[in-house]
């Protein structure tokens, strides 16, 4: 009898923990391989000519506590994506992106994207899953609080955060797997508003050049029925690198705003 992959089979742990809420799972990875030719030669063979790399990529609706956020330094990952009565295992993975966005009458949507230089593959077992808590409680625009000059005083439309790391193995000759993979710093992040604006001003342009327009964020995401905090953010030294205007006749004008930041070490 076929076990077809449904929704309802498929489970992914990292580091031993179930991740709730996943919305869409991607798993893709590159053999880097070429012919191998040469004079005189009549076979025909293959050569690895860079790294073997494996990519994963989830979506997930955060429950209290996100545990992807831990992944964000130097920890190494590990994980397994069950469907069925297979599942793919993998170590030496590093996240290099994670992202946080949501807007109105849409949930808080997260985002995670894992390398992986070490080994990923397939087995064949039944994962027990009786234990697994499938229940979740969603946060939105509506229950989060971001302290903030501009969205205190206008109307928050979206709002996303994004962190990228860059991540380089180091190999040594003779082996397969790197020796290390080192974390490329500073590593950036951008937050991006969009805003219903009344009251707001476009700053001086010197402001930005000088840096004058140095600032705090704290981002609090609530529980809907208790308000209490689930999810905090707080960031230091954000400065302002783009905004733009747009304001017809159909609709509230609007403002879009770029902020940065960066982790240094």
């Amino acid at each position: 009898m076929a076990i077809f992959s449904s929704k309802q089979n498929q489970n992914i742990y990292l580091n031993g923990q179930f991740i709730s809420g996943v919305q869409s799972l991607g798993v893709s990875y590159d053999t880097n391989i070429m012919p191998s030719l040469a004079l005189g030669d009549t076979g025909f063979n293959y050569l690895v000519n860079n790294q073997n790399k494996s990519s994963i990529s989830l979506e997930y609706v955060p429950s209290n506590i996100d545990p992807i956020l831990s992944f964000t330094g130097e920890n190494i990952i590990s994980g397994m994506l069950g469907y069925a009565d297979k599942y793919i295992n993998f170590n030496s993975g590093y996240l290099t992106r994670y992202n946080i966005k949501t807007s109105i009458d849409n949930p808080v949507i997260c985002r995670a994207d894992i390398d992986v230089y070490g080994q990923f593959g397939q087995q064949t077992g039944i994962r027990n899953n009786n234990s697994i808590n499938y229940n979740i409680t969603p946060y939105d625009l509506c229950y989060t609080d971001i302290t903030f000059n501009e969205v205190l005083t206008n109307r928050l439309n979206s709002f996303e955060m994004n962190i990228s790391t860059n991540r380089i193995p180091q190999y040594n000759i003779g082996e397969y797997y790197p020796s290390q993979v080192l974390t490329e710093y500073p590593i950036k992040i951008d937050f991006n508003f969009e805003l219903d604006i009344d009251n707001y001003i476009i700053p001086n342009i010197k402001s930005f050049l000088l840096n004058e327009d140095i600032r705090s964020m704290q981002i609090n995401f609530k529980n809907y029925s208790t308000l209490n905090n689930v999810l905090s953010f707080n960031f230091n030294n954000i400065v302002k690198n783009n905004e733009s205007l747009n304001i017809n006749v159909s609709e509230n004008g609007k403002a879009s705003i770029t902020f940065s930041t960066y982790i240094l070490s």
